[in-house]
């Protein structure tokens, strides 16, 4: 994503970002990760997931039975008695597929056949997390990994529905959510998800990675800030 156009507000501040965040997290807002080719990405997944925190996080993964990421491998230095995952099956399923895929980490899994039974899955996996209680702000994460896979198994339409049924799951219950998309991802299909994003930040970077924001609503972007690995 280029620099604002000439009349937008920059800010090489990391304050001023945390503190917009920390905002949109009491009335539930979707963020963007829009990863450069080799990125370390999932140091900045696991920020949004809230794994350098201490608080009590609910946390649900949701992918394809195709995907090949390590982000749950990743998280699961975690506790997992908190989280969830919900599968899309791919109409192109293989052996090889199901040996690659990564495994749930001792977290409750759901496979679904299409997109509604997906976002059916993921309000489920909700409610199962939910404290007796109600969630606090910012207490229920979201990551859907990754946006590439589900327009391929689907179409974009479909996809950019279904992040919108996500979106809706966040702001009910003041979460945070967080769409990974690759240099894979179609362009339209990641532009398609832009009115329903709070925020977008880039990774880049495999050995010093790092991160740049932007806030559409309030047409700032960021300097690039070290992204600190947890």
């Amino acid at each position: 994503m280029s620099d604002p156009s000439t009349g937008g507000e920059w800010s090489s501040s990391p304050e001023t970002f945390a503190d917009t965040l920390e905002d949109l997290k009491q009335t539930g807002c979707m963020v963007l990760v829009v990863e450069a080719e080799g990125a370390a990405a999932h140091e900045g997944c696991d920020r949004l997931l809230g794994a350098d925190e201490l608080e009590d996080r609910r946390r649900l993964f949701v992918q394809t039975d195709a995907a090949t990421s390590s982000r749950l491998t990743a998280a699961g230095r975690r506790d997992r008695t908190a989280e969830r995952v919900a599968r899309l099956q791919t109409t192109s399923r293989t052996a090889a597929t199901a040996e690659n895929r990564p495994a749930s980490m001792g977290a409750d899994a759901t496979v679904a056949t299409d997109v509604a039974a997906l976002a059916a899955d993921a309000r489920e996996a909700v409610d199962a997390l939910a404290p007796a209680d109600g969630f606090e702000p910012g207490q229920l994460r979201v990551c859907v990994d990754a946006l590439g896979d589900m327009v391929a198994a689907t179409d974009p339409a479909d996809a950019t529905g279904f992040v919108a049924d996500v979106r809706e799951l966040v702001d009910e219950h003041d979460g945070l959510g967080h769409v990974h998309v690759t240099q894979e991802t179609p362009g339209e299909a990641a532009e398609a998800l832009l009115p329903q994003m709070d925020a977008v930040v880039e990774v880049a970077g495999e050995d010093d990675a790092r991160h740049r924001w932007h806030l559409p609503d309030e047409s700032l972007t960021s300097a690039w800030f070290e992204l600190e690995r947890s």
